[in-house]
This record gives C-alpha cells, sequence and structure tokens, in this order.
C-alpha cells in the first residue's frame, strides 16, 4: 500500500517549513499544457495546540509551496494561494493550490519593455 506524505516549503528560501501534514486532499491533478490544481483542507483535530498552529504557520498562503509524496517521490507541487473562508468549527481549514506555473498569471508586467 502507497504512502502518502504532504509538506510544504517557502517560496523563496525553499526551506521546509511543514512535514507530515495532517492533509485530506480532495483531489489534485497534473496536466500537460495547463494549471492543475489541489484542494485539500487542513485537519485541526489531529495533534497538539503548538501542533495545529505550527501546521497554520505551514500553509501560509502565496508564500507556501505545497508538495504531495507517494512513497517519498514527488507526484505534485504547487504554489498554495487561498484559504477558503470556513468556520474552523468544522474541524479543518479548506485551501487551494495550483502548479508553479500559475505564479506567470499572477505576475503583471505594465511597462512596455
Amino acid at each position: 500500500m502507497s504512502e502518502y506524505r504532504y509538506l510544504s516549503t517557502d517560496l523563496i528560501s525553499g526551506a521546509v517549513k511543514g512535514d507530515w501534514l495532517p492533509i485530506t486532499p480532495q483531489n489534485f491533478a497534473r496536466n500537460i499544457n495547463s494549471t492543475a490544481t489541489f484542494t485539500g483542507a487542513l485537519n485541526l483535530t489531529a495533534g497538539t495546540g503548538s501542533e495545529r498552529a505550527a501546521w497554520v504557520n505551514a500553509i501560509e498562503p502565496r508564500r507556501t509551496v505545497l508538495w504531495a509524496l507517494i512513497d517519498g517521490v514527488p507526484v505534485w507541487n504547487g504554489i498554495l494561494w487561498d484559504w477558503q473562508a470556513q468556520s474552523v468549527l468544522s474541524g479543518t481549514m479548506p485551501w487551494t493550490a495550483s502548479t508553479m506555473d500559475s505564479l506567470f498569471s499572477h505576475r503583471i508586467i505594465e511597462d512596455d519593455l
């Protein structure tokens, strides 16, 4: 049986922010010619209070690269763009991420080069 592992790194430095994150994936895909997405939720009922705080800090939007590994092999990575507004009472923090090429859609060059 395959082992899924989720970790996050800093977008600029590449430093690991969180490892073995308790993520419940909804879906993730890889596309050849277009941006692919990953939707999931961070489980806020697992671990201690300090662990949960560290996990929330590890998935800071627009500054985090999320990695999905199967048996230690990266199968998906992308920038975590948004947390979805939802009550914490559900015990989860939903979010969306897109593959690295999505960075180009957020960069706008207004000057004539």
